[in-house]
């Protein structure tokens, strides 16, 4: 009785949290990051700390302060300088939303997107599921080859190759709710492409949408939303550029679609797996992560000492859940803390201090001693020297 009379009173007060945080202005970080958050946004608190997710003191301030929506502690004292975007500028925020959206030089974006693919994607490879990186070979027969040795992040470079392929994996194509299905599922063993996306504070996709101010993750599964579309109208760009399609044409349905578009169409619905400014994921990234654990479950469950799949499953998705979520936190920090140096310089300075290597001194990486998030959670994530603990992973 006294366990359901609590389980009760912590219900209707949740609720009331729930209410109050939904009656603040859509803008707001803590109504923001309060819906964002999903189970791999709690990592940073619920985790058993282990090498592979460790943080240096800097990084874990920065992921801490943003999963409670508290301002960012690099930026302490830089509100209302100016960070160059480009042609234009924008003014240093307490949170910084704007630095993290910035078009600033250097490798920041890229950095976090590729931590967080290859850490996806060595797992979900490890276990047994079939795919590769980067599959250039794929567009080798439809598009020059220059352009399939450019290097970029999506589409927004010379290339329109996806982060990677897998075989087996049955996604739910995504789809706006209310919205009539249109795309078909794969048939099973078919491969899929995918392509990661990292979506930053202070992008639109948190709260310029109903769907995002009422629900929770929402603002991933706009993004993820998007992929497959921005795929094939890439596609279509470049059926015009190197085949003289009209892009404009195929659009409205008057003109066959060109080579590059009907071999992207053959692998059906584009899918984005993309990771938000809170460490939240799109429903594709479960879905991954699901069929991950049940392919290392089904090969280890025996070697893991558990009493059968089942048990081993939901450990290993645990273990997933952890490593995935402490990662894309760690990589937003990590972008953060590296783009600091560039807050309050022109544009000139900005272009001259990423050539040079200036601008304000980077935060360390690499904690010397036990750092900040090995204090909190109580457990030495690496002792100064090495010691017992080092390069044990649980």
């Amino acid at each position: 009785m006294q366990h359901a009379i609590t389980q009760q009173r912590e219900q209707v007060e949740m609720r009331l949290v729930h209410q109050a945080l939904l009656a603040r202005p859509v803008e707001d970080p803590e109504r923001i990051a309060y819906l964002a958050a999903d189970r791999f946004s709690t990592q940073l608190v619920t985790a058993i700390p282990t090498p592979r997710r460790r943080a240096s003191d800097a990084e874990f301030r920065e992921m801490l302060c943003t999963y409670l929506a508290l301002p960012s502690p690099c930026l302490r004292g830089l509100q209302g300088l100016r960070i160059a975007d480009g042609q234009s500028y924008r003014s240093c925020d307490a949170h910084g939303h704007h630095l993290d959206c910035a078009r600033l030089p250097g490798g920041g974006w890229d950095d976090q997107h590729d931590e967080v693919a290859e850490t996806v994607l060595s797992r979900v490879y490890g276990s047994g599921i079939q795919g590769r990186r980067e599959p250039r070979d794929v567009f080798a027969a439809v598009m020059p080859q220059d352009d399939l040795r450019a290097r970029g992040d999506g589409l927004e470079a010379a290339g329109i190759i996806p982060d990677g392929i897998v075989r087996g994996v049955e996604f739910r194509p995504p789809h706006r709710p209310g919205a009539q299905q249109q795309q078909q599922r794969r048939p099973g063993g078919a491969d899929v492409l995918v392509d990661f996306k990292m979506l930053h504070q202070g992008a639109a996709q948190y709260f310029t949408s109903r769907e995002a101010q009422e629900q929770r993750a929402a603002a991933v599964a706009i993004r993820a939303r998007a992929v497959d579309t921005d795929y094939r109208r890439a596609a279509r760009e470049r059926d015009e550029r190197h085949h003289q399609v009209d892009r404009d044409a195929v659009r409205r349905g008057v003109t066959p679609p060109g080579p590059i578009l009907a071999l992207l169409r053959s692998y059906g619905t584009i899918i984005g797996l993309v990771f938000g400014a809170y460490a939240e994921a799109s429903p594709a990234v479960h879905t991954l992560l699901t069929a991950t654990a049940e392919h290392e479950a089904r090969a280890l469950w025996e070697t893991m000492g558990a009493r059968g799949y089942q048990e081993a499953r939901a450990s290993v998705m645990q273990a997933l859940y952890a490593d995935w979520g402490m990662a894309a936190a760690r990589a937003a920090a990590r972008m953060r803390l590296e783009r600091v140096r560039f807050v309050g310089l022109s544009r000139a300075q900005v272009h001259a201090a990423s050539r040079s290597g200036g601008g304000r001194q980077r935060p360390e990486r690499e904690e010397e001693t036990v750092g900040h998030y090995a204090v909190v959670r109580g457990a030495y994530m690496r002792p100064a020297g090495g010691g017992a603990l080092a390069g044990l992973d649980v």
